[in-house]
């Protein structure tokens, strides 16, 4: 019981574990709606739809990692104040960009 009591007060661990489960939700997500959302409501071909999807899926998180990278060390790690303005804003911009996204779709 106490190594429960220390898990429960340890707010890092339990901070990380909720963005964790969060970024698996939306993954998982992104992962079953994506190619059904191309192909009925954007009326992608098949295809089209799959080969759009492995090309975003790919390039992608690993363009992000890398520049994400270089841009936290260029501003002085990622514990530096700065890297973390910059999350921030990148975070609301992402935010404010994927906001407008339900609304594209064929003409009514």
């Amino acid at each position: 019981m106490e190594k429960l009591h220390d898990v429960k007060n340890n707010f890092v661990f339990i901070k990380l574990c909720l963005a964790i489960s969060g970024l698996y939700f939306v993954v998982t997500g992104i992962q079953y709606w994506a190619p059904h959302y191309l192909n009925h409501v954007l009326e992608m071909e098949a295809g089209e739809a799959t080969a759009t999807f492995i090309f975003v899926t790919f390039t992608a998180p690993i363009s992000g990692v890398i520049l994400g990278g270089i841009i936290t060390t260029y501003l002085g790690g990622y514990n530096s104040r700065k890297s973390h303005i910059m999350q921030g804003v990148m975070g609301i911009c992402a935010l404010i960009f994927s906001l407008p996204t339900p609304f594209f779709g064929p003409e009514s």
